[in-house]
């Protein structure tokens, strides 16, 4: 089921599986992709408990998790609702616990002010032993133009180091030097053939440029950001990540043990954020 929320210009619609917005109309116009050639049915989906293909390994064992999580693809319960603002939770049961063994809950809340989107998720440890969890936000921008006419601009010296992946998305150790500065072109050739370019940013901030004008300005918290589009739609995915993929041919590493996972103690939480602004 879908359900709206708006305010002025902003009209968000927001769908109960998986928590995701799904439409995104800004003055009158989509500014989320809508799968017009079938290369891609997602729009903004929301990455729990780990981001990209990242293994979860415990005592040994492969929990089999799904590239991305498996929040995406949950029915989450809508927990409030009014004209500007939705929450839903997700929480853990039998069919998580098959592949994440670990007690949890997830609220994501949605708000809309004027041209801004909040969503603010809450990770929460119902539980009396540590919970690990990683999350990440995955929207996507319809385009106006070719992908030629846009950059990524930020508010300081970012190095564009892009980390490499193999074809099954797995980080290969080499990197991919694309420059320095305050500005990202966004040719073609940088995201042909379903390319993830991932970078670690110092910046929390960027705006998606056209010519002198920004389209929208992406404000967030978390240390990488990775660029997607496929088989050359008219869009792009801006993607703010608290984890990295796993290494290729690399020994499996307990997921208790990563450097880039939440730590959370019985009873606490953990919140992350994303704010777009529609321009």
């Amino acid at each position: 089921m879908r359900h709206i929320i708006s305010d002025g210009a902003l009209e968000v619609a927001v769908d109960e599986r998986g928590a995701e917005a799904v439409s995104v109309r800004h003055a009158g116009r989509e500014r989320l992709w809508q799968n017009e050639d079938g290369s891609w049915a997602g729009h903004a989906p929301l990455l729990f408990p780990v981001c990209g293909h990242c293994a979860v390994w415990l005592g040994g064992h492969d929990f089999k998790m799904p590239a991305h999580g498996f929040a995406r693809k949950m029915p989450f319960a809508v927990t409030a609702h009014t004209q500007d603002l939705i929450s839903l939770r997700l929480q853990s049961g039998e069919e998580t616990r098959a592949v994440y063994p670990y007690d949890f809950t997830l609220d994501v809340t949605y708000r809309v002010q004027g041209n801004s989107l909040s969503t603010h998720l809450v990770i929460g440890n119902p539980g009396q032993e540590e919970l690990y969890a990683s999350c990440g936000f995955h929207p996507s921008f319809a385009l106006s133009a070719p992908m030629g006419e846009y950059r990524l601009r930020f508010p300081g010296q970012e190095h564009f180091l892009h980390l490499v992946h193999d074809e099954g998305g797995l980080l290969t150790g080499e990197t991919c030097d694309l420059g320095t500065g305050k500005e990202l072109v966004l040719c073609d050739d940088l995201l042909r053939e379903g390319r993830t370019l991932i970078f670690r940013v110092c910046s929390k901030q960027t705006e998606l440029v056209r010519g002198g004008a920004a389209e929208a300005t992406l404000c967030f918290e978390a240390p990488y950001l990775l660029l997607w589009r496929p088989q050359g739609a008219p869009m792009l995915c801006i993607e703010p990540w608290y984890n990295l993929p796993d290494r290729a041919n690399a020994a499996p590493v307990a997921f208790s043990e990563r450097q880039d996972i939440f730590r959370i103690p019985p009873l606490g939480q953990r919140c992350a954020a994303l704010q777009i602004i529609y321009h």
